[in-house]
């Protein structure tokens, strides 16, 4: 059922399922709604609007290659501000007294562009104002080639374009060796990548600048491979000026709004005798995940008019152009194979830093990729790392894994993938991902804690995971050994399918982890060792239920079948947890603690021998045990009526779990003023009323800061003035028809996360809600 769920979310939402996502879906089919519903429901959903017809999902996520400085230089090449219009102009008359401006087509064409060419030669004069004699590839000939001489003069030119008979009409070699300054012409075919040249500097060190301005459009070929090429023509520090139309441009958007393919057809007869034809416009995404592919980092970014009038006014992602700035990465040059690259895996262990690496991993990827550590994509989630990708492994997976490494990974020596569960994969699945990935030089990294720990911790981990076989006071009397926590026959296993394996084997102890962190110490081990941009986050990333709060749930949820509502008071109890001081740890005596390291003593000695492991793995001295005749002291018994009546008190105020809900799972959330939601949604009943609701703590991330409600829904007649919005007593603003947004701030959210979301009602106004959205965002 979840390998179901997860492919509707590629199939639909065109991503993977989170936890949460995942957990929802699941309930809704165990609750009897058909495969069919769900995906109806999904394909009704917000984020499928978002994806498909436009608007702004809740989260989007980054884009990866964009300089950390991007910003500023888009801004720079946006203010067109390094000629003036005045020496343009004296330079633009010139142009139409020379030969090239007589070539068939060249006034008409000139004049259109005539805008875009003032943009053009301001990015030129930005680029290269530091440089004495730029050298500079024009790829694309017409007569505004002749500006450069003018503006220029220090520039070392050479013009590009693709073979022509020499009798062509148009310019062929002969006319283009004629535009002024024009030192080099080459006449290649773009098309064609594998036919062009490595250089065309001869070994001089490459160009400084390449313009490539309206013409991918124009070429059937797969923009990486020209990418590569181009970008492998530039100096170390040379730039690649990239524009081309933007398919989401708004002329392009009301093509379709009216049924029409914005795509012009091939022109019929002999109505193409220049070769001039967009075969394929690009859509900002794309086009920078090309530039990425290729081994490139956009150092600017923009969306311009570039000069079509009436364009000025429209949304800046809906003008006409996309203006992309790239360099080379510092990724180096495309590698032989495959085996000269590292795959790194995390594989554990659980309990030992894993939440903490892999939220990290999903906030800073883009830090990371910088650094020279690719992180796919594929089946990333936010807190879990490739969870979704290793838990339940098969060949679809990991052929879909294998297509992101060769399509955006090529120059990167360094891929990272993270799932403290990997440790406990079997024979069957290692073979299965040796299959895949064995080509690859495969180093696991593998953290460990004693197993005394580990196996009281991972008892605590299944109670909070609504594990409702497990019993603590069993456990506490004869807890159970798993030989899954065997750690040497583990490595042992990944050995046999994976021969020359690497082994990081690595004792958790924070006293010797860089400034005590675990992330800073997997990052010195990923070869990233400046930090100074990495964001590291502070707020708790993965509380664990104390003993008393483990006992309460099994109070609670002995006789409880229900799975949400057993949900809902374990995310209570945690909340509970985190604004008060955490009791008792361990469950297990001295005796029993002491078994324990007997039991796997022969197993971490091979560690320590063979792998280096530090001899704590053995017996720290750590005391990982309660004193006392009585596993569960008294004061931990008297605990638990109260965290029972503190939970109760938390859990008055329903999850909102997954962060949305709409038509009749709304009735959870109506306090008073509401009619009954049924499958259009909830109408209001009276002037005032109320919602109320709570966060899911643990959808909560550590770089999140704030929450974003939205209400979605419309009002009776024509609405007349619009209702107040407040939560918890602070107006918020107006509840608008459609969708309306508010932002709550974490430090203005009390410590129980109860929200009471209050509507003001004009005198007779009635507003029909159709979905709640409540998620945590950064």
């Amino acid at each position: 059922m979840r390998a179901f769920v997860e492919a509707v979310y590629r199939g639909v939402l065109g991503r993977n399922a989170d936890d949460a996502g995942a957990h929802y879906s699941l309930g809704r089919l165990r609750d009897g709604m058909t495969p069919a519903q769900l995906i109806y429901e999904m394909m009704d959903s917000e984020e499928y609007e978002a994806r498909h017809f436009g608007g702004a999902p809740d989260e989007a996520e980054p884009v990866l290659g964009l300089a950390p400085d991007w910003e500023e230089r888009s801004r720079a090449l946006a203010a067109k501000n390094m000629l003036s219009r005045e020496r343009f102009e004296h330079a633009w008359a010139a142009i139409a007294k020379m030969p090239a401006f007589d070539v068939i087509g060249q006034q008409e064409y000139c004049e259109q562009h005539r805008e875009r060419f003032f943009e053009l030669v301001n990015a030129v004069a930005y680029l290269t104002h530091e440089q004495r004699c730029p050298r500079i590839l024009e790829i694309g000939v017409s007569a505004a080639s002749n500006l450069y001489a003018e503006l220029f003069p220090e520039a070392q030119l050479d013009l590009l374009d693709r073979p022509v008979p020499e009798d062509y009409v148009g310019f062929n070699a002969e006319r283009a060796q004629g535009i002024a300054g024009c030192r080099n012409y080459y006449a290649l075919d773009l098309n064609e990548p594998a036919s062009l040249p490595e250089d065309l500097t001869d070994g001089g060190g490459g160009y400084d600048l390449i313009l490539f301005t309206e013409t991918l459009s124009q070429l059937t070929v797969n923009p990486v491979e020209l990418l590569d090429k181009l970008l492998g023509w530039l100096s170390p520090v040379g730039q690649l000026y990239l524009t081309t139309a933007n398919f989401f441009s708004a002329r392009y958007s009301q093509a379709l709004i009216h049924g029409r393919n914005p795509a012009p057809f091939y022109p019929a007869g002999n109505g193409n005798w220049d070769a001039y034809h967009l075969y394929r416009d690009y859509s900002k995404i794309e086009l920078l995940e090309s530039v990425f592919a290729a081994g490139g980092e956009t150092t600017a970014f923009n969306f311009s008019c570039s000069g079509q009038a009436g364009t000025e006014q429209v949304a800046e992602d809906q003008r006409p152009t996309l203006v992309c700035l790239v360099g080379r990465s510092a990724q180096g040059e495309q590698l032989g194979s495959d085996s000269e690259r590292e795959l790194m895996l995390h594989i554990g262990s659980d309990k030992a830093g894993s939440t903490a690496i892999q939220a990290h991993t999903y906030g800073n990827r883009d830090w990371l990729v910088r650094h020279g550590v690719y992180v796919p994509s594929s089946y990333l989630g936010k807190n879990n790392g490739h969870a979704g990708l290793l838990e339940e492994l098969d060949a679809s997976k990991l052929q879909t894994l294998l297509d992101e490494l060769n399509q955006k990974a090529g120059r990167f020596r360094r891929l990272f993938l993270s799932w403290e569960g990997a440790q406990f994969l079997g024979d069957k699945e290692l073979r299965l991902l040796a299959k895949y990935l064995g080509h690859y030089q495969v180093r696991i990294i593998y953290y460990l804690r004693e197993q005394a720990d580990v196996i009281q911790s991972g008892v605590l981990q299944n109670i909070k995971s609504q594990r409702v076989d497990i019993d603590l006071r069993q456990q506490a009397i004869e807890p159970s050994l798993p030989d899954t926590r065997d750690y040497h026959a583990t490595i042992k296993r990944w050995e046999k399918h994976f021969p020359g394996l690497e082994c990081e084997v690595v004792y958790y102890d924070r006293a010797v982890f860089p400034d005590g962190n675990v992330v800073k110490d997997l990052l010195s081990r990923l070869g990233c060792e400046d930090t100074d941009d990495f964001q590291f986050y502070t707020q708790d990333i993965n509380i664990s239920l104390d003993v008393p709060s483990a006992l309460a749930a099994q109070q609670r949820l002995a006789n409880e079948t229900d799975e949400i509502a057993r949900r809902d008071y374990v995310d209570a109890l945690l909340l509970n947890l985190k604004n008060t001081s955490a009791g008792q740890k361990y469950f297990l005596d001295r005796q029993q603690v002491t078994s324990i390291r007997d039991y796997y003593s022969d197993s971490n000695q091979q560690l320590v021998d063979k792998y280096g492991v530090s001899s704590e793995l053995l017996d720290s001295g750590r005391k990982l045990w309660v004193d006392g005749d009585e596993n569960f002291s008294a004061e931990t018994e008297m605990l638990v009526d109260s965290i029972l009546q503190a939970a109760d008190d938390i859990d008055s105020y329903p999850v909102l779990f997954g962060g949305f809900a709409r038509d009749i799972d709304l009735q959870r959330y109506l306090a008073e003023g509401w009619e009954e939601s049924g499958r259009d949604g909830a109408w209001t009943r009276s002037a005032s009323c109320t919602l109320r609701m709570r966060p899911f703590l643990q959808g909560v991330l550590p770089f999140h800061s704030q929450y974003r409600l939205r209400l979605q829904g419309r009002y009776q007649g024509d609405g007349g003035q619009a209702a107040v919005l407040s939560v918890n007593g602070e107006i918020k603003g107006q509840l608008e028809s459609g969708d309306t947004r508010i932002h709550i701030p974490f430090n203005s959210v009390p410590k129980s996360t109860a929200l009471d979301v209050r509507i003001e009602l004009a005198p007779g106004q009635r507003f029909l809600l159709k979905a709640l959205r409540l998620v945590a965002i950064a």
